[in-house]
């Protein structure tokens, strides 16, 4: 359910982390004091955009850590991405040999429930294993 309306005007900071790799992504998200927080544990979707190009989603962050601070009277919101519960960022190891580059995206793709896109000058492109017998 969207909430920005009880704390779009309380809002004071916001900070998104990309993280590379299998690091998981963070968000903190400072208000002012005005504000029940949610629980550790909650799953925020967050969304940002200019007023130009609408509402573009951000990811999906679960509660980590609740905080707050005197002065200046604020509370702070931690969280890191729900996709490190599992899916695409947990590592495996594959061996991909006489495949299509256009298989391997589909395979990864429909095991993360994503769609798979690539460009079709790719689509046809063969892997093939180092010193591998063909």
């Amino acid at each position: 359910m969207d909430q920005t309306a009880l704390f779009k005007d309380r809002l004071t900071g916001l900070i998104l982390t990309d993280e590379a790799g299998q690091k998981s992504d963070t968000v903190q998200i400072t208000l002012d004091n005005r504000i029940t927080l949610p629980d550790v544990g909650a799953v925020l979707d967050i969304s940002l955009s200019f007023v130009e190009s609408g509402l573009t989603p951000t990811g999906r962050y679960v509660v980590d850590e609740l905080s707050g601070e005197l002065f200046p009277a604020t509370l702070t919101i931690s969280g890191k991405a729900a996709d490190m519960l599992g899916g695409i960022k947990s590592p495996k190891n594959r061996n991909w040999n006489e495949v299509t580059l256009q298989d391997i995206v589909a395979k990864i793709a429909g095991e993360n429930s994503l769609k798979s896109a690539i460009n079709d000058s790719h689509q046809g492109q063969v892997l093939r294993l180092f010193g591998a017998d063909r």
